[in-house]
């Protein structure tokens, strides 16, 4: 078996990002960057870098967050209108 080479830096942080930021599939950043799905799962869920949440919680603190937006944008939206009366 060959010996598997570790992902430079560089590229691992923008698998992350591409996650995170632009919203691509583990197992579509998998295929492009040739590597597996496990690698990428693994470094998401890594507890030795600091401050970092695990991946579903940050996909679940995210989803929280749209919502809460989209409320505090109706109530404001109903609060202006209220004014306008």
């Amino acid at each position: 078996m060959p010996a598997v080479k570790p992902v430079p830096l560089h590229i691992r942080q923008k698998i992350l990002s591409d996650l995170k930021e632009q919203g691509k599939s583990v197992p579509e950043l998998a295929r492009e960057h040739n590597i597996s799905d496990k690698t990428i799962y693994r470094w998401l869920s890594d507890k030795g870098k600091g401050n970092s949440v695990p991946w579903r919680e940050y996909q679940k603190l995210k989803r929280e967050n749209e919502a809460l937006k989209a409320i505090v944008g109706d109530l404001t939206l109903d609060i202006s209108r209220t004014k306008k009366i």
